[in-house]
C-alpha cells in the first residue's frame, strides 16, 4: 500500500501539470486509495472511507470494477456526449463517451465497459487498467473535445470500426499494462541505461519521452524510428514512454521482407520513398489531429516551407498501422515532410530524429495558428 500512495503522489504533479484543476484519483491494492487534490500543496488520502466530496465517493464506488480512476472536477453541469473523432479515442473507448446524472446507477457499469463517463456536477471520470492509463485516457478524451468544437458534431466515419479498434489496442497493450499495473502497486520501476556503443537506441528513447512530455503523444500510441545503414530502429507499440527501455526497441530490415505489424510496414515503406529521410515520427499533437480529424489540408506560413513544405496534405483513412494506411501515407508524402494521416495524427521525416522533432513542433505551432486565425 504504501508503494502505491508513493505513485499515486508522483502522479499527481503530473496531473496537475497537465490539467491545471481540481481532481481526485482513485486506485486500489489491499484497500481502496482515493488521493484529492485540490491544489498540489493540497492534498489529501482516503483509505476505505467516503466523506462529503462527490468526486471522492464516486471514485470509491467506482473502484469495485476498475483498478485506477481520474476525475476531473469540472463541476459543470448538462454535459454533452463525445462522439468518435480520431483513432485514438477508438481505441480508447470503443465508443461515443455518454454524461450522466450522478444519480444513474448504471453509471458505474459504463465507466467499467467504456474507460469514460461525463458526470454532471461532478466532472470528467476515467478508467483504466492501470493509473497510467486512466490519465492517458483523459488526455485523449480533453483532445477530442477539442476536436468536437472545431469540427462540429459530425462523427467520422471510423465510428463503425470503433469496437474492434478497441478489442485490438486492448489486446496489443495487454502485457504492458500488466507491467505497469505492478510497478505501480508493487515497485521496481525499470530504470533506462545508455548502452555503449548504441546511443541511436538511447536516442529514440529520449525523443520518445519527450513526445510525451510535450503532450505530442497520449499513452503508448507514439512510434520513432532511425535509418541505420540496411536496418531500421523503432519503438515498440504498447509500451508506456516511461518504461521503455533500449532492450525494447525493434530491428528491422530495410531490404528484406519485414512484417506488417505494429508501424514496420508503414516506417520501411517511408524509407523506401524517401532516400533522404533518416528519422521518422508518428505523434498525435491537439492541433495537428484537428487537422487529421477534419481531413483538411494545411497551406503551410512561407517563412516554413523550405522546412516542412508547402502544403501538409492529409492521407486517406485507414486501419491503423495497416499496409493500406501505409500506401495512403506514402503517396502524399512525395513533396513534404509532414503528412496529416486522416483521423489518426500526424507523420514527420527528417535528416535525423533532432529535425524530425523540430519539424513536429513547428508543424504544431502552424495548426495553432491556422485555428486562431479562422476564431478571429
Amino acid at each position: 500500500m504504501e508503494t502505491l500512495k508513493t505513485t499515486m503522489r508522483k502522479k499527481a504533479k503530473t496531473v496537475f501539470a497537465k490539467f491545471s484543476m481540481p481532481f481526485t484519483l482513485a486506485s486500489k491494492a489491499d484497500e481502496k486509495l482515493v488521493l484529492s487534490v485540490s491544489s498540489i500543496d493540497d492534498v489529501q488520502f482516503f483509505i476505505t472511507q467516503k466523506n462529503d466530496v462527490a468526486a471522492v465517493n464516486f471514485a470509491f464506488d467506482a473502484l469495485d470494477g476498475n483498478n485506477a480512476v481520474l476525475i476531473l472536477e469540472t463541476g459543470e453541469e448538462a454535459q454533452k456526449n463525445i462522439g468518435v473523432y480520431i483513432d485514438d479515442f477508438a481505441e480508447s473507448f470503443g465508443g461515443p463517451v455518454k454524461a450522466f446524472l450522478p444519480s444513474d446507477p448504471a453509471i458505474f457499469k459504463f465507466l467499467k465497459k467504456r474507460g469514460a463517463a461525463l458526470v454532471d456536477s461532478v466532472g470528467i471520470a476515467t478508467a483504466g487498467r492501470s493509473i497510467d492509463e486512466a490519465i492517458c485516457n483523459m488526455e485523449v478524451l480533453l483532445k477530442s473535445n477539442i476536436i468536437k468544437d472545431f469540427i462540429g458534431q459530425n462523427v467520422s466515419t471510423i465510428a463503425r470500426y470503433a469496437q474492434k479498434m478497441n478489442r485490438l489496442y486492448k489486446s496489443r497493450s495487454a502485457k504492458n499494462q500488466k507491467r505497469l499495473r505492478q510497478s505501480e502497486v508493487f515497485g521496481a520501476i525499470p530504470k533506462t541505461q545508455k548502452l555503449a556503443g548504441k546511443e541511436t537506441l538511447a536516442s529514440l528513447v529520449f525523443y520518445l519521452r519527450k513526445l510525451s512530455s510535450e503532450d505530442m503523444v497520449q499513452g503508448s500510441r507514439g512510434l520513432i524510428s532511425v535509418r541505420h545503414g540496411d536496418n531500421m530502429f523503432i519503438t515498440p507499440y504498447g509500451i508506456s514512454p516511461d518504461f521503455i527501455e533500449e532492450k525494447d526497441i525493434v530491428k528491422a530490415s530495410l531490404i528484406r521482407r519485414c512484417p506488417t505489424k505494429n508501424g514496420l510496414k508503414l516506417h520501411k515503406s517511408v524509407y523506401e520513398i524517401r532516400e533522404d529521410v533518416g528519422a521518422i515520427i508518428m505523434a498525435q499533437p491537439i492541433y495537428a489531429s484537428v487537422n487529421a480529424s477534419a481531413m483538411e489540408n494545411l497551406a503551410v506560413s512561407e517563412r516554413m516551407q523550405n522546412i516542412i513544405g508547402q502544403v501538409v496534405p492529409v492521407s486517406e483513412w485507414a486501419f491503423p498501422l495497416s499496409s493500406r494506411q501505409a500506401q495512403n501515407v506514402v503517396k502524399e508524402l512525395k513533396n513534404t515532410n509532414a503528412v496529416f494521416m486522416g483521423c489518426s495524427g500526424v507523420l514527420v521525416v527528417g535528416k535525423t530524429l533532432q529535425d524530425a522533432f523540430w519539424i513536429l513542433s513547428a508543424l504544431e505551432d502552424e495548426c495553432q495558428k491556422g485555428r486562431s486565425e479562422q476564431d478571429f
